[in-house]
């Protein structure tokens, strides 16, 4: 019962994180806003469009968190469909290349050409590479560079990496990995 109880608090603290960190730039967004940002267009621009960034944020850690509670009460298996995992990095290029630049980083990307289909949930996926590149952006410093890496190793074994020249996970955070 310790260790449920103990697992239940780890998950409480992470999703708190989760969500406290996107409603804390919301905040100093809309704070700079309000205080005369607004009144120049680029700089509105700027905020506003982290402001979207943010709440998309927020909308993925939410779905996560619904995901996973309907997982657990076994209530809604997710659908099943075959996806092209070649589509899905292209697109997830296509979303994230503006913001890398932005950010003074490289994105670059190594696949097969031709299709990589698996059977998944295609939501899930996305979510899990939007995580994946949010986190690698995050963490890599303004010249560095950021690849998503897709490996066809047989029919039926791909590898699927997001790989950065960031400073790395903490030992102490791979535990919960």
């Amino acid at each position: 019962l310790q260790d449920n109880l103990d697992g239940m608090r780890a998950f409480v603290a992470n999703a708190s994180h989760e969500l406290r960190t996107p409603l804390t730039a919301m905040r100093v967004n809309t704070d700079a806003l309000q205080n005369g940002a607004y009144d120049d267009p680029a700089v509105s621009q700027r905020f506003l469009s982290q402001l979207e960034y943010e709440i998309d944020l927020m909308s993925r850690t939410v779905n996560d968190l619904l995901d996973l509670s309907r997982i657990e009460a076994n209530r809604n298996l997710l659908p099943q469909d075959e996806i092209n995992l070649v589509d899905l990095i292209n697109e997830a290029f296509q979303l994230w290349h503006n913001r890398m630049l932005q950010a003074g980083l490289a994105l670059r990307i190594n696949q097969p050409a031709k299709p990589v289909m698996i059977l998944g949930n295609e939501d899930q996926l996305h979510r899990l590479l939007n995580n994946l590149l949010d986190n690698a952006l995050k963490n890599t410093p303004a010249g560095g560079w950021i690849e998503i890496n897709l490996y066809a190793i047989s029919d039926r074994l791909i590898r699927l990496e997001v790989c950065d020249n960031g400073r790395g996970i903490a030992p102490e955070h791979l535990p919960r990995l």
